[in-house]
C-alpha cells in the first residue's frame, strides 16, 4: 500500500502484515449482492479489485457522488462526519470499521428532499 493509501484509510502496511482476506466469506457475501457500495468507490475499486477477483464482476455505486447530498438534499459536502451529524449519528472514529458502520447508518436514513415527488417540489 502506498503512503497516500495508508494516510487515506488509516492503516499501515505494518498493521496489515500477516492479515488475510477471508475469501470464502467475501465470496458468500458477494454472491447475494447486486451492487457494491463504497463512499469513495473509484479509490476502493482500484484498490480492492486486484485483491478480490469476485469484485471485478460486480456493479459499483459511490455513496459520495451517486447520491444528491448537495442537490437536492442541500448539504455542504458528502463527508462521512457531515452525513452522520445531519442524520443524528455521532462522529466516525475514522477507522475502516467505523467508516463502514457509519456508511451503513447513513444509507439506512431517509432522504427527505430526494423522496418528495416532483409534483410537490
Amino acid at each position: 500500500m502506498s503512503p497516500k493509501g495508508e494516510a487515506m484509510v488509516g492503516v499501515t502496511k505494518r498493521e496489515l502484515k500477516g492479515c488475510r482476506f477471508d475469501e470464502a466469506e467475501i465470496d458468500a457475501v458477494l454472491s447475494i449482492s447486486d451492487v457494491v457500495v463504497a463512499h469513495a468507490a473509484a479509490f476502493d475499486r482500484l484498490f480492492l479489485e486486484p485483491l478480490i477477483q469476485a469484485l471485478t464482476h460486480k456493479r459499483w455505486a459511490c455513496s459520495m457522488t451517486d447520491i444528491g447530498w448537495r442537490q437536492p438534499e442541500g448539504l455542504a459536502n458528502a463527508s462521512i462526519d457531515l452525513l452522520l451529524t445531519h442524520h443524528g449519528g455521532g462522529a466516525s472514529g475514522h477507522t475502516l470499521e467505523d467508516d463502514c458502520r457509519a456508511l451503513c447508518f447513513v444509507l439506512d436514513q431517509p432522504l427527505p428532499k430526494s423522496l418528495v415527488p416532483d409534483s410537490e417540489s
